[in-house]
């Protein structure tokens, strides 16, 4: 079992060395675009602007990248990205407010799951600290993704992407410390040890060397193709003997979600694109998870007091 799934670690790191680099978006490589922008910048850099502007170079790629939508859906040419990000009519300062109010409602989710939770299993369970951890790290990223749908900025983008990764790669090791059922065994240390590498490379490689819009995607679904197979062998594994049901319910509607990330589209009346949808479609499953994970453990100690 234990080389099983160092198998399956080998096999996800030897995907991700070989995964093709891609360049940032189309939109933003433009040269239309890029001439439109800074010739409105000369023009707006004495200009007043109010305390909801985005600044000179905000508010000209706002207006530039709209222009351009606009000539380019009369000549019935394909929508742009521009920064990784499909034009969005913003609401005051938000510049995504359908991703941002779906995120608002996933942090509340994450921290009802995680009051019940905590209500309901002692803090003496094996594994109450970790998922006190996952419940810490998710809510950090649900509080991100608010902060980036708000305004996509260099540091609020890799705070956003790097706590996504941060999210699925406690997910893998609260999934194989389940599978182990020990949390001071050799075989979770080990794990963890090496989901920590190759996360933290990742982070690395983001951060210092090349920030690629593709190359991170393809990482995050690949992994949480991996975390979600795990799941649902677990699950199959574990059906006659545990409640697993949750379990199933929140890996397939997150498989199911994930099309929506993958197969991505050009906004609904330039608000509602795949992303939002995926954001408005997960609003149930942190609290779903929360509720899985506390049904398993009341299930074990109910289990070791038999015993």
């Amino acid at each position: 079992m234990f080389r099983e799934k160092i198998s399956i670690l080998s096999f996800q790191f030897w995907i991700l060395l070989f995964l093709p680099l891609v360049e940032c978006s189309p939109g933003d490589r433009d040269p239309h675009f890029q001439l439109c922008s800074r010739k409105c910048i000369v023009n707006c850099i004495n200009q007043q602007h109010s305390f909801l502007s985005w600044g000179c170079k905000g508010e000209c790629e706002y207006d530039c990248m709209f222009r351009i939508t606009d000539e380019r859906t009369k000549l019935g040419l394909d929508i742009l990205q521009y920064y990784g990000k499909w034009p969005f009519y913003r609401l005051f300062i938000i510049q995504e407010p359908a991703s941002f109010i779906f995120s608002v409602l996933n942090l509340v989710s994450q921290i009802i799951g995680w009051i019940h939770y905590s209500k309901n299993v002692d803090s003496s369970f094996k594994f109450y600290g970790l998922a006190k951890v996952q419940s810490f790290i998710n809510s950090v990223a649900w509080t991100c993704a608010i902060i980036f749908h708000t305004r996509d900025t260099y540091w609020t983008e890799k705070m956003d992407y790097f706590s996504a990764a941060a999210v699925i790669g406690v997910s893998l090791f609260t999934c194989f410390s389940h599978i182990i059922g020990d949390m001071e065994s050799f075989a979770t240390k080990f794990i963890g040890a090496l989901i920590l590498s190759v996360f933290s490379f990742h982070i690395y490689y983001m951060a210092f060397i090349h920030f690629d819009y593709g190359y991170n995607m393809k990482f995050l679904v690949s992994n949480g193709i991996i975390n979600i197979t795990v799941w649902f062998i677990w699950s199959w594994i574990n059906r006659k003997k545990r409640p697993v049901g949750k379990c199933v319910l929140v890996m397939g509607g997150t498989l199911l979600l994930a099309s929506l990330e993958v197969f991505d589209f050009p906004p609904i009346f330039w608000i509602l694109d795949g992303h939002a949808l995926w954001h408005f479609g997960t609003i149930p499953i942190p609290f779903l998870w929360f509720s899985f994970l506390t049904e398993n453990a009341l299930f074990e100690t109910s289990k070791s007091s038999l015993d």
